[in-house]
């Protein structure tokens, strides 16, 4: 339970939630029902279908809300939980890995279950201010979290745009709406804060359907660059409003060089050019040091090697001789450093 007090007429809603598994594998499809004891005691129905109380869609958790008109008086009211495999539909959410980690989101199969039923008592609420007074209704329509789009399409020189939802209910989750309240804009900001101000789809709007029921509706526009936002709400019988859903978006690209093909060739290209480039310059540096290295070892050589005679000659005392060869020595040392 969310809470386990409930004070009768208040706009305020306890949600009851029941996991049902086994071992660790959430167990899908199954029928789960909430019996509030005592005379004339009231039965909920629990749902694992992603709207209203429940956040996630076949996770093996069930919830439902309790309101004010499920009880009869003031005081304790006892709950009880049955499950059971009705029409042989229940399927067990298993993992292809093997883990025993719960919740089961990535690689997914099912296999069916045989019959099974269980019946649990769970926690109390206490219900204070009971009245016999009339309630009033007081309780809006629970916001739409699935909107999306299931095509957008080209239709002459208009956008087609086809929208998916889950109806929503009456009250909350419980029950089916009166009407669908859907808008359109331009400008994220305002479609954001101000839905209310931004302009009202009117053509061919849907009439609701029973909560948990697929809706569907085309949206035509002009064939333009702009960005169109869109929306939508549900409102009740006596004019309850509820809040505006997820936002969708569609845009055209209106670039026509954007292509996934065209991107990746110039990408790989560029990565080629300039690691090609990157390894010639690399490698011509090399070889530049290399040839220097050996230019300079030969040429220091060549110094000792001139030196080393240079002093042999003038030991033999032969001053001519000497010059002469002294000249030529100079001329190839002189020829090697050009």
């Amino acid at each position: 339970l969310s809470d386990d007090t409930h004070v009768y007429g208040s706009e305020d809603t306890t949600v009851v939630y029941v996991a049902v598994l086994k071992g660790m594998a959430p167990v899908l499809k199954c029928d789960v029902v909430a019996s509030l004891e005592g005379y004339n005691a009231s039965t909920i129905q629990l749902h694992d279908n992603g709207i209203g109380s429940d956040s996630r869609e076949n996770d093996g958790i069930y919830s439902a809300y309790v309101f004010s008109n499920n009880f009869e008086r003031s005081g304790r009211h006892t709950l009880k939980i049955s499950g059971q495999n009705t029409n042989n539909r229940a399927e067990i959410l298993k993992s292809k890995q093997k883990s025993n980690t719960f919740p089961y989101y990535s690689g997914l199969t099912t296999e069916l279950v045989g019959n099974f039923q269980r019946v649990i008592l769970s926690s109390e609420i206490t219900v204070t201010n009971y009245s016999t007074t009339p309630l009033t209704d007081n309780i809006k329509p629970a916001k739409i979290t699935t909107l999306k789009l299931k095509s957008v399409q080209l239709m002459g020189d208009k956008l087609q745009i086809i929208l998916l939802w889950k109806a929503i209910g009456d009250d909350l989750d419980v029950g089916t709406a009166s009407e669908y309240d859907l808008r359109i804009s331009d400008n994220f900001s305002k479609i954001k804060q101000q839905p209310e101000q931004c302009a009202k789809l009117t053509n061919n709007i849907p009439i609701p359907k029973l909560a948990g029921s697929t809706e569907q509706h085309v949206v035509t526009t002009d064939d333009d660059s702009l960005t169109r936002y869109i929306v939508v709400r549900a409102i009740d019988d006596v004019g309850n409003k509820g809040d505006y859903s997820n936002i969708v978006s569609v845009s055209k690209l209106t670039d026509p060089a954007w292509t996934t093909e065209a991107i990746n060739t110039v990408n790989l290209a560029g990565t080629f050019v300039s690691g090609g480039l990157a390894i010639a310059i690399l490698l011509v540096m090399l070889i530049l040091g290399l040839c220097l290295k050996v230019r300079l070892s030969k040429t220091n050589d060549q110094k000792k090697l001139i030196n080393e005679k240079r002093n042999q000659k003038q030991k033999s005392g032969k001053g001519g001789s000497s010059k002469q060869h002294h000249n030529r020595y100079k001329y190839e040392n002189r020829n090697n450093i050009v």
